[in-house]
């Protein structure tokens, strides 16, 4: 066969261990990529193969694999001729393989000095270091001028030797040859990965990945008996070269491997054999064992610095397999922020808190992944020795800088992993304050020593990156090294706050190339980590010290006097961006000044909400109101600078939308204000900010990018800060103009669509107002008439509109309006006495869209459901004024009668509605309607309604089944009333059997969720299924109590009911340590309110509930309970005292003989019987009968028996010695 490279429709594959008649690549080859379809590894000293193959194999050495041309072979027909470098490449390995396998050190020293020659033009050993540590392309090299087709060629067949040449390495391991073979090819595979961006490179079989991994990783498991000494230091430096080749082959897996979906899907490094089988082989298998055995080694001659090291190549495994797809580069400098990184397809192998096993039966079991913790201790102890290696050789850093490097990006990339599977639902947050996992102390005293190290300046970004992620993996404990980075105190200034301010000058005087302005961005997002961490109510909030108190040495002064010094630095640096803006310059970068601006935004933002501005910390309030005024100023700046089209208008329009968020937070997608936005809002500075708000009609055919921004504000601001729009009629009237201006536009949906939710905004927002103002006895001067004449109005014409957006937003704000709306809505504002006088329009309008006959689309429906149960709460049910004066606004029984009827008339098709929501906020509606005219002691008839509600809960949707159990409580009220056995008809024992039939399937969930915690039960339920039926288990809890308190109805149905309902809500009680905690608080509150007769009615049945209630409670009282437990002990104490009053003898030897279940004291038992306030002599009684009985003899011992005994006699000598003392009648005390 010719030797050489042939042209080919598809890339040459030099292959010197495949025969010519196309065989297997080798013995040892073929069996790996078998051995890789079952997941296994094979050991190269494994047995040899016969002579014959060996012989088949050598002679096909000098040959050089011919691909079959394949059909697209004209797309390759016009390529040039091949360069020289592919000749000399060619050449250079097979006379290496040839000499390898000859065995002879001169011929094979020679042939490496040719491969290097010929690959990268130099012998010197120095260079690959240099090559792999630099991220920019010589392309003087050899290499650099070939395709990158031909530098994988060049790895493959480098590998593939050292596959073939397994019988001379297993006699004893060449260092030197291997060394040659792994740093050659992770220089082929470095530049091949800085070069991916090349027009023409093909996609690189996955398998051919896998197949060389493999390779690498059977040669790390040969033995090396010498692996500590003189010689190991160089048998440990073989490894780590192997782990570096393995990375490199890593990287070209991310951005060259695969091709088609694979591709397109990002699935990172060696999918085809997928995570977890790649975290085994090369992770847990090799990776994690080589760094424990450094960590293990004590010996002198294996430094810190010679660590780091040999631990480089294994860290860069770790570091790519965790970073997956989300840098393409594989570049530090382009490292993705914590907040916007995506976990890779092998972290949650690798780094979640929990793995889940399936068992040989198929059912999953979760156990606490072993891997976590080991690559995180590992991977810290090669930060140690890196960070000692620097402080060892601070003279001459340029030694470890690399291993430095590779450390804070491996460390950066952990915690990003473990950040972005907290914020799945994958995991639980587990991470959080563990400090168990990483000595966090020493690695924050780490980042402040090395970011002050002047000649590390390019580490500084990299360092503060590394603290913000530590703020987001464990807040509480990076909280606690606060002092290390923001403490003003000693005589030195912070890092950090120094950069600020030095940034801060640097804006000022234009200097854009100064050190700490390019900082700046990266220390700001730092600052902001360490303030959403630090509990600042706790630390400083409860402080009685004076505010004015600003110096001395305790903890909450030195705080104090750090947010002091961040405020007035974060002003002036606020102030600078102002005025830069102001003068509209040019910027060298741009995309920087809008990065500072966005993190000083953000700071900003989270300084205002997260400090305590109360009165010990008051002093704080000056300077955030000046902070929150300088945004404003800048918002207002970029507006009208944005509206005459002067100055960069890119950068205005991004400071116009940063400095936003300063004013407005918004969160979960409700917007909400800071205490010092208040203050601003509330004083004169902010009428500019206000005014520009309103002096825009938004009914430009297009809106600009700081009209939509403007629009966005003023939606934030009406919701969070209506007051600030009413407080002037001017600014009201202009308000009133906008929101008509959208709502009237004709041709444009989308802007209707901004009119109304303005609209809704402001309605939103002022039931919020008021509702604050109300609950505190707060006088306000909130206009609410404007809403009923100007709004309403608008808000009832979108009623009717064509887009379903602006129909759900009109039905919402209907629900947020205020009763005194509905008074000036349904009568004008005069007494609402006969329903037929009213005017129903808007009520019938938003009645009709419940039901498909009067609204197509389900959402809109739903939403208006939703809005039923609103109106009903607010117009049905107990009023207050919104002046907050006990007087009710004047609605009467005839028309809460007349809307409850229309209501349940109309919910009554809703319930069977196709689309899930409508069903879930019809059963929302009939509930508040019940539970609204339960408070306002009105009645109407709900049988029809019961049945319907109950058929609900069988639903499929869980959010159905949860709002029936819960409407079933409300509605059962007006069905089994005290007339209900009055009733003539059938009708009485049809709803006697719903009753039980009600009772026995609200106990059953109950029963299955105990038995789920308790596994006595195993149900294959999903995390949400889950979470849903501990939702239904307490709402059975509350409806339990709510049935069985119709206690007129126990003697017509089996007692077995009502003691299997009462059983399972004392067994929440008993297991309050491992059930949810809204469970036992919802049993315990519905067995408080059960009435007394239940209780009395029970004691005359022959039925343990008393004696089961009785052990229950005591054993929960004479244990330590939680807080959240404790907080209900009150309640148990209560029900305890009403059951030991009807307590009988029988009720109380069950008791006892419950007590090797429910275990409690008798000695507890004794103390809680003559301490607690029970005036009867009835219970010593009983008990005393109990304990002396037969039945219970053998469960309680004779000491106890008399102390009982002593009791009683004691209590019998007072009461015969009161009845002795005869009362003196004379009539002496009557006389003058």
């Amino acid at each position: 066969m010719k030797s050489g490279l042939i042209e080919s429709s598809r890339p040459s594959r030099w292959d010197a261990l495949r025969s010519n008649d196309d065989v297997q690549l080798s013995s040892s080859g073929s069996l790996r990529l078998s051995n890789n379809a079952t997941g296994r590894l094979r050991r190269l000293d494994a047995p040899q193969q016969n002579n014959h193959q060996s012989q088949n194999r050598s002679t096909s050495l000098a040959s050089w694999r011919r691909r079959q041309q394949s059909n697209d072979s004209s797309r390759f027909s016009s390529r040039t001729a091949r360069p020289a470098e592919e000749e000399t490449i060619k050449r250079a390995i097979d006379n290496y393989r040839a000499a390898i396998l000859t065995e002879n050190d001169n011929s094979n020293a020679e042939s490496i000095t040719q491969l290097n020659i010929a690959l990268f033009g130099t012998s010197d050993p120095i260079f690959f270091e240099s090559l792999l540590q630099s991220n920019e392309i010589n392309t003087n090299i050899p290499l650099a001028k070939v395709s990158n087709d031909i530098k994988w060629e060049a790895a493959y067949s480098l590998i593939q030797i050292l596959s073939s040449s397994q019988a001379t390495i297993r006699k004893q391991i060449q260092n030197q040859f291997i060394l040659c073979i792994t740093r050659t090819t992770s220089a082929c595979l470095h530049l091949l990965s800085l070069q991916h961006n090349d027009v023409g490179t093909s996609p690189i079989s996955d398998l051919r990945l896998c197949e060389c991994i493999t390779i690498l990783l059977d040669v790390l498991q040969l033995e090396d008996d010498d692996s500590t000494t003189s010689n190991g230091c160089s048998g440990l430096l073989c490894k780590s070269n192997l782990f570096q080749c393995i990375a490199k082959l890593l990287a070209v897996s991310v951005i060259h491997g695969g091709s088609g979906k694979t591709a397109k899907e990002g699935r990172g490094p060696l999918c085809s054999w997928g995570a977890e089988k790649a975290v085994t082989l090369i992770i847990k298998d090799n990776a994690l064992p080589f760094l424990e055995g450094l960590m293990s080694n004590t010996e002198q001659a294996l430094s810190d610095s010679m660590k780091s090291i040999h631990a480089h190549g294994v860290v860069e495994c770790i570091y790519v397999l965790l970073l997956g797809t989300n840098d393409s580069d594989l570049t530090p400098d382009t490292m993705i922020q914590p907040k916007a990184f995506q976990a890779s397809k092998h972290a949650a192998a690798m780094l979640a808190a929990l793995v889940v096993d399936v068992m040989p039966d198929g059912k999953e079991s979760q156990r606490i992944n072993p891997l976590r913790l080991r690559i995180l201790r590992a991977v810290s102890a090669c930060w140690r020795w890196s960070c000692e290696s620097i402080h060892q050789n601070t003279k001459d850093l340029n030694i470890q800088t690399e291993e430095l490097e590779m450390a804070l990006r491996c460390m950066t990339v952990i915690l990003n992993t473990m950040h972005a599977l907290e914020r799945g639902k994958v995991q639980n947050k587990q991470s959080r304050g563990d400090t168990s996992e990483l000595n966090l102390s020493a690695i924050a005293r780490d980042i402040k020593t090395l970011v002050a190290i002047e000649k590390l300046n390019t580490f500084q970004p990299k360092l503060l990156r590394l603290l913000t992620s530590l703020c987001q993996v464990y807040p509480v404990s990076t909280a606690n090294q606060w002092h290390l980075f923001l403490d003003t105190t000693g005589s030195v200034q912070p890092f950090i706050l120094s950069t600020v301010e030095e940034a801060t000058l640097a804006l000022r005087r234009k200097d854009f190339d100064n050190a700490s302005w390019m900082l700046l961005p990266d220390a700001l997002q730092t600052i902001s980590s360490l303030i959403s961490s630090i509990p600042f109510t706790n630390w400083i909030g409860g402080d009685g010290r004076s505010s004015t108190r600003m110096s001395g040495g305790n903890f909450a002064c030195r705080v104090r006097n750090t947010i002091t010094t961040l405020l007035t630095n974060l002003l002036n640096l606020t102030t600078a961006v102002k005025e830069n803006l102001a003068e509209g310059g040019s910027y060298s970068d741009e995309s920087h000044f809008e990065s500072t601006m966005m993190q000083s935004a953000s700071v900003v933002g989270k300084l205002c909400v997260s400090l305590p501005f109360n009165d010990n910390n008051d002093v704080f309030v000056a300077p955030a109101v000046k902070l929150v005024q300088c945004a404003g100023d800048i918002f207002v700046l970029s507006a009208r600078a944005l509206d005459s089209g002067i100055g960069n208008l890119t950068l205005l329009s991004r400071s116009m939308v940063h400095f936003s968020h300063v004013i407005t937070t918004i969160h979960d997608g409700d917007a909400s204000i800071s205490v010092p936005v208040k203050h601003w809002l509330s004083d004169a500075s902010s009428y500019d900010f206000i005014g520009i708000l309103l002096n825009d009609s938004y009914s430009a055919p297009t809106l600009s990018p700081s009209s939509k921004c403007k629009l966005e504000m003023l939606t934030s601001i009406v919701k969070s800060a209506p007051w600030s729009i009413t407080r002037e009629p001017f600014n009201l009237a202009s308000f009133r103009e906008i929101c008509a201006n959208l709502c009237n536009i004709q041709n444009d949906t989308s802007r209707r669509l901004l009119g109304v939710k303005l609209i809704e905004a402001f309605i939103v927002g002022r039931k919020a107002f008021v509702t604050e103002c109300t609950s505190g006895k707060i006088q306000h001067n909130m206009e609410l008439t404007v809403v009923p004449e100007s709004f309403c109005p608008l808000v009832h014409s979108a009623l009717s509109d064509q887009s379903s957006a602006v129909r759900t937003c009109a039905v919402t704000s209907f629900g947020c309006l205020l009763v005194t709306d509905w008074a000036v809505l349904l009568s004008r504002g005069s007494f609402i006495g006969n329903a037929s006088s009213l005017d129903w329009t808007h009520v019938d309008s938003i009645l009709r869209m419940c039901t498909p006959k009067g609204e197509k689309s389900g959402g809109v429906r739903s939403a208006a459901c939703k809005a039923v149960g609103d109106i009903c709460t607010v117009c049905v049910g107990s009023l207050l004024s919104e002046e907050g004066l006990e007087k009710a606004v004047p609605f009467s029984d005839d028309f809460v009668v007349a809307i409850s009827t229309k209501v349940c008339s109309e919910m009554e098709p809703a319930l069977n509605d196709k689309t899930v929501s409508v069903r879930s906020m019809a059963l929302f509606a009939i509930g508040n309607t019940a539970l609204a005219l339960q408070n306002r002691c009105a009645f109407l008839s709900m049988n029809r309604i019961l049945p319907l509600v109950y058929a609900c809960i069988v639903d499929k949707d869980d959010k159905v089944v949860g709002n029936a159990i819960r409407t079933i409580g409300h509605v059962s009220y007006f069905v089994y009333t005290p007339e209900f056995l009055s009733n003539e008809g059938g009708s009485v024992s049809d709803d006697l059997k719903l009753y039980c039939s009600l009772l026995s399937n609200l106990t059953r969930k109950i029963h299955d969720v105990l038995c789920d915690a308790t596994g006595e039960i195993s149900r294959e339920l999903s995390w949400k299924q889950r979470n849903s039926a501990k939702k239904h288990a307490w709402g059975s809890a509350t409806t339990i109590g709510m049935l069985l308190g119709h206690s007129h109805l126990l003697s017509h149905f089996d007692d077995s009911l009502v003691e299997s309902a009462l059983l399972q809500l004392f067994r929440c009680i008993q297991l309050h340590a491992f059930i949810n905690e809204k469970i036992f608080a919802a049993a315990v509150n519905a067995l408080s309110a059960l009435p007394a007769s239940l209780w009395q009615y029970l004691s005359t049945k022959n039925c343990n509930v008393i004696a089961c209630g009785l052990a229950t409670f005591f054993s929960f009282l004479e244990l330590p309970q939680r807080k959240t437990a404790s907080a209900y002990q009150a309640n148990v104490e209560r029900l305890t005292k009403a059951l030991i009053l009807i307590a009988n003898k029988r009720d109380f030897c069950q008791m006892f003989l419950l007590r090797e279940s429910l275990p409690f004291s008798i000695d507890f038992f004794y103390q809680w019987l003559t301490s607690c306030d029970v005036q009867s002599s009835t219970p010593l009684e009983q008990v005393v009968d109990a304990v002396t009985s037969q039945e219970v003899e053998h469960v309680i011992d004779v000491s106890d028996i008399q102390i009982f005994l002593s009791r009683a006699a004691q209590r019998n000598q007072l009461v015969q010695q009161d009845e002795s003392v005869q009362p003196d009648t004379s009539d002496d005390e009557d006389e003058l």
